[in-house]
């Protein structure tokens, strides 16, 4: 506990990740031998004082069991923890994305299935050292195909993951499209900035940071029901999932091409009348991307589709993720307008008299 104090005190760390954590829940991490008493003792004594005394600093279990509360507070029973590591979302998504897309279909549950667990725990979405090193190459060597279809699926990865309700952790590196592993001995491959490719990767993963950390939609309800929902789930034939994340006023559809087919007249359910506007799209070409993009506001129609009462059409892109942006902000009724005209104008008559 001291160690851990003095990380936080004199080092300053944003975060402790303690490794391992089911060896501290169970007796050599073997759920049938039953609970370490004193290992989860030790757990939620150090964590329920590193809170109180550095409340700024996140605490993080790697932890792949099923035990509960690993997230919940102390003082009900939990053991203390800011998040969890998700390793069941970091293994299934890089096991997807390293599938041949025609074989794709017969794996779709893996992009699917965070959901159904999601909300017992509270999250981080971690793509970190563990996924670049000792000969399992990195995120982007991950992906399947050629080189210009490694960059095309990582950048829908990238979308996946960061409109994905749960922290986000990465690993340095992983913004550069790096193919060499990690060593400590050497830094960052920064050359690699001086090509195109990799550098309007770099540029995209920026924005998505950036849209990321402007809109609330995308964090604010992270750890409650109505933050997120499905629109379609379930296309495996096509390997295409669609979603949105919301706030008070904003909503985002996200859709994720992961097949090689691309579609002109692409229909999708959406949640709100409106106009749907491109926020980013994995192929502009300032990302090295084809450029098949959809330029102009998208009109949605009074059509069920999805499950949903509106839709919109859209041209998907082969290997492509798109964030659509639309105001959640309804119009006054005629009734509405005519009384909020009305008092406007008796304003006005006042201010004359006056």
């Amino acid at each position: 506990m001291s160690a851990a104090a003095l990380w936080c005190d004199k080092y300053h760390v944003d975060g402790l990740r303690i490794d391992a954590v089911s060896n501290y829940i169970y007796w050599g991490g073997d759920k049938n031998r039953g609970t370490n008493k004193g290992g989860l003792a030790f757990l939620q004594r150090m964590n329920y004082y590193l809170s109180v005394h550095f409340p700024e600093v996140m605490l993080i279990a790697e932890d792949s069991s099923d035990f509960p509360m690993v997230t919940g507070p102390v003082e009900e029973s939990g053991l203390g923890f800011d998040y969890k590591w998700d390793l069941g979302w970091m293994n299934d998504t890089l096991a997807y994305f390293s599938i041949d897309p025609i074989f794709r279909k017969y794996d779709h549950n893996k992009l699917t299935f965070s959901m159904m667990y999601y909300y017992s725990e509270r999250f981080l979405m971690p793509l970190g050292h563990d996924e670049n090193v000792h000969g399992k190459k990195t995120i982007i060597d991950k992906m399947w195909g050629s080189y210009e279809q490694k960059f095309a699926q990582a950048k829908v990865l990238y979308m996946y993951m960061y409109t994905h309700p749960g922290k986000k952790l990465n690993f340095m590196g992983n913004e550069l499209g790096m193919f060499r592993e990690f060593d400590e001995t050497r830094e960052n491959d920064w050359f690699l900035l001086d090509y195109s490719r990799h550098a309007a990767f770099a540029r995209y993963f920026k924005d998505l940071c950036t849209i990321y950390a402007h809109y609330a939609a995308f964090s604010e309800r992270d750890f409650t029901y109505d933050g997120f929902k499905w629109i379609n789930c379930d296309n495996a034939d096509e390997n295409v999932l669609t979603y949105y994340r919301e706030s008070e006023t904003e909503a985002f559809v996200i859709v994720l091409n992961m097949s090689g087919i691309g579609y002109e007249n692409y229909r999708i359910g959406v949640p709100y009348h409106g106009k749907y506007k491109e926020l980013i799209h994995t192929e502009k070409e300032i990302y090295e991307g084809s450029g098949s993009l959809n330029p102009v506001v998208v009109n949605s129609v009074k059509q069920k589709h999805d499950n949903l009462k509106q839709c919109i059409e859209i041209r998907l892109a082969p290997l492509s993720g798109i964030i659509f942006q639309t105001s959640k902000r309804k119009k006054k009724k005629k009734s509405e307008e005519k009384k909020c005209f009305q008092t406007k104008r008796n304003s006005n008559s006042n201010m004359l008299r006056e």
